[in-house]
């Protein structure tokens, strides 16, 4: 009996992507179990007693001496492999929306899906934290949570970390 190389090889090919699958899923990754970072390195009980809700990956960062921002702008920080940080000028008698700054900054490009935060300035109060899931193409999971985002806001984002064949796969098979 003859057999197909081509069937063997696709077989071959479902049956490795099959075992490296579970190694690349949310619960089980190989940074985490490599020693990935895990969190904040600050002690933050005193914050969230006064009612300071820290963003997934801890707090925010200062900004650096060299970055200047006028009235007009807004932090974007971005947490990945390289994290960045910028201000952002907001364009005059036009509302931004969370969509449309993760379009300008190309978010779904270089991080897929993603957590954003927005750390909105409320006087003497601890900033307000609204939370934004965006999908691999730059848009909200949940519409209402489409934010126009304000001079002054710090706007973390942070990638869920998928690898690219987990990226690969949802823009070539997924319907979101």
């Amino acid at each position: 009996m003859k057999r197909n190389p081509i069937k063997l090889r696709r077989l071959a090919c479902l049956v490795l992507l099959w075992g490296l699958l579970p190694l690349q899923t949310g619960c089980f990754s190989l940074t985490k179990m490599l020693g990935g970072r895990q969190g904040s390195v600050y002690d933050t009980t005193m914050l969230k007693a006064q009612g300071y809700s820290l963003p997934p990956g801890g707090m925010p960062s200062a900004l650096p001496a060299s970055m200047m921002r006028d009235a007009s702008s807004l932090v974007l920080e971005i947490r990945g492999d390289e994290p960045k940080m910028t201000a952002v000028a907001l364009p005059e008698g036009q509302s931004v929306t969370v969509e449309d700054l993760a379009r300008k900054a190309d978010l779904p490009d270089q991080l897929g899906h993603c957590q954003v935060s927005i750390m909105r300035p409320n006087g003497n109060q601890p900033p307000v934290r609204l939370d934004v899931r965006l999908n691999a193409k730059g848009k909200a999971d949940n519409p209402a949570h489409n934010y126009g985002v304000r001079p002054g806001d710090h706007i973390i984002v942070i990638g869920d970390g998928r690898s690219n064949l987990e990226r690969f796969v949802d823009r070539h098979l997924s319907r979101s």
